[in-house]
């Protein structure tokens, strides 16, 4: 499966033999501001995406359900698993974002003041058992009634009851480091379109925003 259908197609490039639920455990704990943030980057970037990119932020952002800022809280066990007969190589995790603004698209995709964000993890590669308290803005596409291929291990983990679902989109994951350099969790800003290149805060993404 293309990487659960995130914004972008994406594909799972490396195996594992453990199995999902016990590799994932309750992460609910969170890293002082920013630190951990190596470890975060090294969970996320395991998996390699296909997409087709948005030439500008604002393209993106037209793209997005909704495009939030706010800080990681949580990182904990998603819904998902692999078919019985697929290698258990990969299951789901659920980053809470406690959300200060929507900068754009439907504010209801939040629950309260949170937006529960799916993302592919590996069993052999476990993700920190805490997050890092990073700020970021969050191109975020609504993933709350996709069907899904394979085994839903436990429906609904991961976020509140009735409180929808997101995958951000494979540009739109933008956190800051300790010094609050903008970094692009999943693709690099050099491999982007022109607009991409050069963005060293959330304040050039906003104003690429309009």
């Amino acid at each position: 499966m293309a990487a659960l259908a995130l914004a972008a197609c994406g594909h799972v490039d490396q195996g594992a033999t453990e199995s999902p639920t016990e590799r994932l455990t309750a992460q609910s704990s969170i890293d002082s501001p920013k630190e951990g943030l190596a470890d975060f980057l090294d969970c996320m970037r395991q998996i390699q995406y296909d997409y087709e990119p948005a030439d500008t932020p604002a393209a993106l952002a037209a793209e997005a359900d909704a495009v939030v800022m706010g800080t990681m809280v949580a990182l904990r066990p998603g819904q998902y698993a692999p078919s019985p007969r697929s290698s258990p190589d990969w299951a789901t995790s659920v980053l809470e974002v406690s959300v200060d603004q929507v900068l754009a698209g439907d504010a209801a995709v939040a629950a309260g003041s949170s937006v529960y964000i799916e993302v592919p993890t590996f069993d052999h590669a476990p993700c920190p058992a805490t997050v890092p308290e990073a700020y970021g803005v969050f191109f975020l596409d609504d993933r709350t009634n996709e069907p899904y291929s394979g085994t839903v291990l436990d429906e609904g983990a991961g976020r509140p009851k009735a409180a929808r679902l997101t995958a951000p989109f494979v540009q739109g994951f933008l956190i800051e480091d300790a010094d609050n350099n903008l970094v692009s969790v999943w693709e690099s800003f050099e491999l982007m379109p022109p607009a991409w290149r050069g963005l060293d805060s959330i304040e050039d993404v906003l104003v690429k925003l309009g």
